[in-house]
């Protein structure tokens, strides 16, 4: 496959239903994979896919969360330990 600037949203749902390619993966001048295994994850479970089966690819690096976390606002500019009890309060 190759990466397009095209923004998908998903559902947590969806995503399972897709092998998704880390942000970090390096790519080449056209926007195909540079290595053969990438990093990737599958329902759920991040693993090595060869570069084929990339159907989606990250935005950015921070963005990888569980479903709780997700829900808590702002995550990124919350303190730490305030984070964590919000996530086991879902």
């Amino acid at each position: 496959g190759v990466v397009t600037d095209e923004v998908d949203y998903l559902s947590a749902i969806e995503e399972g239903q897709f092998v998704i390619a880390q942000a970090n993966a390096k790519l080449n001048e056209d926007g195909t994979f540079a290595d053969e295994l990438i990093t990737a994850r599958q329902k759920g479970e991040s693993g090595l896919h060869p570069r084929e089966h990339a159907q989606y690819m990250d935005v950015a690096t921070n963005q990888v969360v569980s479903i709780a976390a997700s829900l808590i606002p702002f995550l990124e500019h919350d303190d730490a330990n305030r984070a964590l009890m919000g996530t086991n309060m879902q």
